[in-house]
């Protein structure tokens, strides 16, 4: 809260909020930091390369290379990724990117190793993001870029491609692209501002041709160790031509000063005189009762609802966001090239919905408890679990699935500081999966060869709870131990219904979002000219816009007149027999299981299991009950963690002779100050060495055990190295493990468990 008052009111009002200022600070919460005392310890990050053959070699997964030995990345017509030369098999990329203007490697050998460590890691593909600001560092002049920079990326592109792993290139990842860049960050332009080139580009053609050089510089430059130009590499197998663009996105974060407003302003007069000839005709449209004298007077209308101004300035988005992607597509298509191409990779607006249509996949961005600035002191955020708010993040990403086309998630993320970031693994990987997204990747930064950094949002290589995520993930996501769903429920979306009825700047409501958890989902847009043309897909319900009305309606009940709550939903689903008699899910209870049994959610509890056979995990805060997986029961008998169990010969855990079990709960960094034991404001990042909980569990793993079986359990440095062997007791029908770190220096997260 903030208070204000005039320089007149002091004297006795003054003096009474001063009074009231020291009792608040007599009264506040104390700082909070970690402390030994509450059971944190250091982590041992000496080592991150993966040794090859250690439990945590997923290489196995990743086909050899050369990438682009299949040719180049298709859509077929049933709306999946295939490679030209084997049309009948789908692909799945789980993809890992780094911000490319921070990326470290130096050397030859350096640079091979990292492209190493990404097949190791189960990564069939690289997001190569601030590619563009890599490539100007410490550059005067723009479009001239610094050729050790260009070496370094030539270099990394060439080693991926020979351990198989294929690339997304982002040709402008931000405002400044391909202006010289001197000083890091820094790119201004002639008037003292940042160079807004992502929003320019709507309006001023010379923003749209400088785009067009970086593109050309980037794409048409012939990488010496390949002999190749991006254009032409099958090893690419998506251009993306801007990163979180779109006029909904920026008129939201990026609008400072109404610039976006002011900028937009002009073109959208010039538009509206198109679209209505006289400003009579438009006053009378509007149905306004101060009209207008012409043109030049109307003023940016609000963005959010239906009126009538506020629907033409949703149209004239869409038909703007078009317009240029029409543009750059065309520009793209001069320099010739065979990969596919995105844009648009951020909201979830209807309207964004519409334009993303005209592209051949849609791709989102996701995050649980962003932060509010960073790392800088002051910065907020939530720190809430993404289990009690029904894996919200997951959901805002999916809500922008439309089901005739793939869909792709190139960001998602649970930032640092979060103290529940164990359950990243069992989130957007899990029902990722479920959903059947064809591409996965976590933000920032998996692969490090060393931690050279203290934990901070969006970087997670040496981050415990995130990294493990990614090797839950590997499993879950890339291998597909999770089934995809069985069912499929369509929102139908139509221009006039979101500009007349939803409002363009509308998104899904809770109860639709809840599908998600459930069973397949997503949009299709229907009666708009600009979509192309997608595959055919079966449904098993359809929602649409109501004719008349602002809501979503199920299709087959013309009686409805508002959109069903969560509860009314499930129970639609049952009725439809879109979930089993078997199905758990109460809604009204806050529980949540897909239609394949897999997946189960207690919103209540915060509670989150994964169940099949080569998988099963658990999320369990402190205090939980003991969950009974099918296989496998975990009994958390100490701090909030995750618990998992894989086999790691791809057959079931019954059957398994080599397993990987990891547990994780948080992790800080030393020396971290907050404004209370909340850990909603930061106050100081903190250092090394970074902390993490000790783990108490007790794990079984029932199955039919030879008389003469051994058993063998290895703690797992983070490496795969192992570090010493753990006790296991063994009966006829059962593996029983009792995991305990707190009598333990350092915290350990990962076991290599062998039946021989």
């Amino acid at each position: 809260m903030y208070l204000t008052m005039s320089h007149c009111r002091v004297g006795l009002l003054s003096g009474v909020l001063l009074l009231g200022l020291r009792s608040l600070a007599v009264n506040a919460a104390p700082e909070w930091s970690p402390s030994a005392a509450e059971g944190w310890k250091p982590v041992v990050l000496e080592d991150l390369l993966v040794k090859e053959g250690s439990a945590l070699d997923f290489s196995n997964l990743v086909e050899p290379g050369p990438a682009g030995k299949h040719g180049k990345l298709q859509i077929n017509a049933a709306g999946q990724f295939v490679f030209e030369k084997q049309p009948g098999k789908p692909v799945r990329f789980f993809s890992c990117s780094n911000p490319m203007e921070y990326w470290a490697p130096e050397t030859p050998e350096e640079i091979a190793e990292y492209a190493k460590q990404v097949r190791l890691a189960g990564y069939n593909c690289f997001r190569a993001h601030y590619l563009d600001l890599m490539l100007m560092i410490d550059t005067d002049t723009d479009h001239v870029p610094n050729p050790k920079q260009f070496q370094r990326w030539d270099r990394l592109a060439a080693e991926l491609k020979k351990q198989g792993v294929y690339l997304y290139v982002d040709i402008s990842s931000i405002w400044y692209s391909y202006y010289g860049n001197k000083v890091r960050g820094k790119a201004w332009g002639p008037e003292g501002r940042k160079v807004n080139l992502t929003g320019r580009m709507y309006w001023e053609p010379a923003a749209r041709e400088h785009w067009a050089k970086g593109a050309r510089l980037l794409l048409e430059h012939v990488n010496p160790y390949t002999g190749m130009a991006l254009k032409d590499d099958p090893q690419v197998i998506i251009f993306g031509l801007r990163n979180e663009a779109g006029i909904h996105f920026s008129l939201t974060h990026y609008n400072k000063n109404r610039e976006q407003e002011l900028g937009l302003i002009g073109p959208f007069r010039t538009w509206l005189q198109k679209r209505y000839q006289t400003i009579e005709a438009l006053n009378k449209a509007w149905r306004l009762a101060t009209p207008y004298a012409d043109f030049a007077a109307i003023p940016f209308p609000a963005r959010e609802g239906v009126a009538p101004a506020t629907a033409d300035l949703q149209r004239f988005i869409v038909d703007t966001e078009l317009e240029l992607l029409r543009w750059m597509k065309s520009e793209i298509q001069k320099i010739g090239t065979h990969a596919l191409i995105q844009d648009y990779n951020v909201g979830v607006a209807f309207g964004n919905n519409l334009t993303r249509s005209a592209l051949p996949m849609v791709e989102t961005h996701s995050y649980h408890d962003h932060p509010s600035a960073y790392i800088s002191a002051g910065s907020t955020m939530a720190n809430e679990s993404a289990a009690s708010m029904g894996m919200a993040y997951v959901s805002w990403a999916n809500e922008v699935q439309q089901l005739d086309r793939p869909f792709i998630v190139t960001e998602w993320g649970y930032p640092y500081w979060n103290q529940w970031r164990y359950e990243a693994g069992l989130s957007a990987p899990a029902y990722g999966a479920l959903q059947g997204w064809q591409m996965l990747n976590h933000s920032h930064e998996p692969i490090h060869l060393q931690a050279r950094t203290t934990l901070r949002p969006f970087k997670i290589p040496h981050d415990p709870p995130e990294k493990i995520a990614e090797r839950m993930a590997v499993l879950l996501f890339a291998r597909g131990d999770v089934s995809p769903s069985t069912h499929t429920v369509e929102v139908k979306i139509d221009p006039e219904g979101v500009f007349s009825r939803w409002g363009g700047d509308g998104y899904m409501p809770l109860a639709i979002r809840r599908l998600t958890l459930l069973l397949h989902s997503g949009i299709r847009v229907v009666s708009f000219s600009s979509s192309l043309t997608g595959a055919p897909i079966q449904v098993d319900a359809s929602l649409r816009i109501h004719p008349t009305a602002q809501a979503l309606v199920w299709e087959d009940d013309p009686e409805a007149k508002e959109t069903p709550n969560v509860v009314a939903m499930v129970e639609a689903l049952k009725k439809r027999k879109l979930l089993p008699a078997s199905n758990r899910t109460d809604a009204a209870a806050g529980i949540f299981q897909s239609d394949t049994g897999q997946l189960t959610l207690d919103t209540t509890r915060k509670i989150m299991t994964v169940d099949t056979p080569r998988s099963q995990a658990a999320a369990l805060p402190m205090g939980s009950a003991p969950v009974k997986l099918k296989e496998v029961d975990i009994a958390n008998q100490g701090e909030s963690a995750s618990f998992f169990v894989g086999s790691l010969d791809a057959v079931p855990l019954v059957e398994s002779k080599r397993l990987l079990i990891l547990s994780v709960g948080d992790a800080i960094n030393s020396g971290a100050v907050f404004t209370d034991k909340n850990r909603k404001v930061l106050k100081e990042l903190g250092s090394f060495p970074i902390l993490a909980k000790s783990i108490r569990a007790e794990i079984v793993l029932r199955r039919p055990m030879a008389k003469n079986a051994k058993v063998r359990l290895w703690a797992l440095a983070f490496n795969g190295d192992r570090l010493k062997e753990v006790p296991v007791q063994v009966t006829p029908d059962q593996i029983k493990i009792q995991l305990n770190t707190t009598e333990e220096p350092h915290p350990i997260f990962q076991y290599e468990l062998v039946v021989e």
